[in-house]
């Protein structure tokens, strides 16, 4: 919810789905 993780969801969010790891799914 912190807007640190939305923008760090953009970059490591597909980081981690390349690796199958869904660290953050709060972008609704």
């Amino acid at each position: 919810g912190d807007p640190n993780t939305i923008l760090g969801n953009r970059c490591l969010g597909f980081y981690f789905r390349k690796y199958g790891i869904n660290f953050h799914r709060e972008e609704d």
